[in-house]
């Protein structure tokens, strides 16, 4: 099974995609808000995150460093984003709901030395005076904190990290994923082409950034596709349909707990939503609503996707996770060795947008990751947990 990697050579980091976007495709809406009801082109995302990356700059951010991202979702969320990795920096999104105790530990184990934060965080930084971000004119609430100076630098590589994303740390201490640039565009291309995405999608993100669906699957893979993303500040099951229908959102993607949510409760059948096309979960949705429902697997080891049914008319199987999205897939024994059909075992991954490994977790990384070679794209992640998108 080969890799689908010419079409993403084009980019080489995600700073280069969004110039791209910015020269080619200008005037063309990236960013909408439903609720403050204003949308911000490609070209004024970009010059948006310059103004970012300046003051990350001013505050000393530079090459190599880490910034954490504690805001809840906005198209300002994104802006900030983008900002990070223009400066050169890698980004480290955490949930601004966690408290002051739990921030702290995940930015002792971050090494982030700065802290971009709405003004309603509940983390408390006291290392140096706040510093408050200015976008487009409107305020965003965010406050950057940051120790030491460091070089300014203009670009990134594909092999440069791009994101250290921490796992829910349900089963103990959680672990920092490193992401690079080359593993995200690699996952976003196969996103991209798996479903189909093009220039005249709209994306309603219902997930938060800070999670690797949110992240990757619903705003990377836009911004590659060249289409529109709509970011909420959060879920709101009595405005989800409005904002499908007056966005004409072509596609969403959720955890199956959201659309229990929207099962329960009814919709206006007055709404026109016939411009939607895919999202997860759930043979009682797809019945009920009319929607196709796409099931998929993913990890955030892998950047996001691994798996996917395919679309209609293709055939989906209820209940599977479907086809390798991009990446090879496998399933072996606890010896590495590939196992016959309708034999339960680990799956294995192999592929471009595999991590290269756990930040500091030497331990977790012998258990988890396999490497043929010095090269990331020949890492191997074994693992039996499951994420449904």
């Amino acid at each position: 099974m080969g890799f689908k990697c010419e079409q993403l050579k084009k980019f080489t980091s995600l700073p280069q995609l969004l110039a791209r976007r910015a020269e080619l495709n200008g005037a063309r809406v990236f960013l909408s808000s439903p609720e403050e009801k204003f949308s911000w082109s490609y070209a004024e995302t970009y010059r948006l995150a310059l103004t970012v990356t300046e003051q990350l700059r001013d505050a000393g951010v530079g090459h190599g460093q880490r910034v954490a991202v504690v805001m809840g979702n906005s198209p300002a969320w994104a802006v900030v984003f983008l900002g990070v990795l223009l400066a050169g920096a890698s980004a480290v999104p955490l949930n601004p709901e966690l408290t002051d105790v739990e921030l702290k530990k995940i930015l002792a184990l971050s090494g982030a030395g700065a802290v971009v934060m709405n003004k309603n965080s509940a983390l408390t930084v006291t290392e140096n005076r706040p510093r408050r971000f200015w976008v487009g004119g409107e305020e965003i609430g965010a406050r950057v904190f940051s120790r030491g100076r460091w070089e300014i630098f203009t670009g990134a590589a594909d092999h440069d990290e791009a994101l250290l994303l921490f796992t829910s740390g349900s089963t103990g201490t959680p672990k920092g994923v490193v992401l690079s640039h080359e593993n995200l565009l690699a996952e976003a291309g196969f996103i991209r082409d798996g479903h189909r995405l093009t220039v005249s999608d709209t994306v309603l993100c219902v997930l938060p950034f800070f999670h690797i669906n949110g992240l990757v699957i619903t705003l990377i893979s836009t911004a590659l596709a060249g289409g529109r993303a709509v970011v909420p500040r959060k879920f709101s099951a009595s405005n989800f349909w409005r904002w499908i229908a007056d966005s004409h959102a072509t596609w969403f993607s959720a955890a199956p707990t959201i659309l229990s949510i929207l099962l329960s409760r009814p919709r206006d059948r007055a709404l026109d939503i016939s411009a939607l096309l895919t999202v997860t979960i759930l043979k009682k949705f797809e019945n009920t609503f009319g929607v196709p429902v796409i099931e998929a697997y993913g990890l955030s080891e892998i950047g996001s996707q691994v798996a996917t049914n395919p679309l209609p008319p293709k055939k989906r199987k209820a209940g599977s996770v479907g086809l390798p999205a991009g990446n090879e897939l496998i399933v072996v024994d606890g010896h590495f060795n590939p196992l016959p059909v309708s034999v339960s075992g680990e799956v294995a991954v192999r592929g471009p947008s595999v991590s290269v490994g756990y930040w500091q977790n030497i331990a977790e990384n012998e258990k988890v990751f396999a490497t043929a070679g010095s090269s990331p794209a020949t890492s191997v992640t074994l693992t039996r947990t499951v994420i449904y998108f």
